[in-house]
């Protein structure tokens, strides 16, 4: 049995639209992006590869990589770590893990940028051009993104 950690949606579909617009986001404002891409290639590589076992062991390495920031941005993203059986799941089921962990690597550099403001107010407006969101979500993403901000700025203190 190979049991490991896996990123939770409840709405896969809404999830990786989520994940496009982040990077589109990132890329439009130039929100960290280089070094997000940078972040990001050993995915990019993941998913171009035909092996799952080195699918499976870039993903649990980002994950791992990125745990604390997946579950403090859980009420943002609406994700969550839970663990499975690899074996049960296709290399199609793995790519669709590695893609939704890019754009959190992508969340991740954006929120810690210096351009969170524009980030986030690009990322609304293309998040309501693609209407599948509603605007209680777009509300609730707003507004966990500032509380976000606010948690980090309190830390440093």
């Amino acid at each position: 049995m190979n049991s490991n950690a896996t990123i939770q949606s409840q709405d896969n579909n809404q999830t990786l639209e989520y994940v496009k617009l982040i990077i589109k986001a990132a890329k439009e404002t130039h929100s960290a992006y280089t070094t997000a891409m940078r972040k990001t290639q050993n995915l990019k590589d993941a998913k171009q590869s035909d092996d799952k076992t080195e699918k499976i062991h870039v993903l649990q390495s980002y994950i791992k990589e990125y745990m604390q920031f997946i579950e403090s941005t859980s009420y943002i993203t609406g994700l969550s770590i839970c663990h499975i059986n690899f074996d049960e799941k296709t290399k199609n089921d793995i790519d669709e893990q590695l893609t939704i962990m890019e754009g959190l690597v992508f969340l991740h550099e954006a929120l810690h940028s210096a351009t969170n403001f524009t980030f986030k107010m690009c990322l609304k407006k293309l998040m309501k051009q693609s209407g599948i969101f509603t605007e209680t979500q777009l509300d609730a993403i707003e507004t966990a993104m500032d509380m976000s901000k606010r948690d980090r700025w309190i830390r440093q203190l």
